[in-house]
């Protein structure tokens, strides 16, 4: 009968720590689980917040680059306009020189 709670008492031990060591497994697991959970949602809104700053960032800078844009595009309207005033002013000096030439030449021919 010694044997047999010996035994018993040997079997118990084994069953109690073999649940102990399951729990502590478990245990730890989930530790391990709840840990990775928190540091991959803290990173997910860390991200999140990144991308956002980002998005917002891009967002201005376009908005600089397209107003740049259109004040090149004013600016240069502008100077196409001045240039092409000029132009238009030479070219009716010139037309007025070449009737004043052509009278005077014209002038002379009949007077000869």
């Amino acid at each position: 009968m010694q044997c047999i709670e010996e035994n018993r008492f040997f079997v118990v031990q084994l069953l109690f720590s073999k649940t102990k060591t399951q729990t502590m497994k478990k245990v730890i697991l989930s530790l391990a689980l709840v840990f990775a959970m928190g540091v991959s949602m803290t990173s997910c809104r860390e991200t999140k917040k990144e991308t956002e700053e980002a998005v917002e960032a891009a967002v201005e800078e376009t908005g600089d680059a397209m107003e740049a844009a259109g004040d090149a595009v004013k600016e240069a309207a502008g100077d196409a306009k001045e240039a092409v005033e000029g132009a238009a002013e030479e070219a009716g000096e010139a037309m007025e020189e070449a009737a004043e030439e052509v009278k005077e030449a014209v002038d002379s021919i009949v007077k000869e």
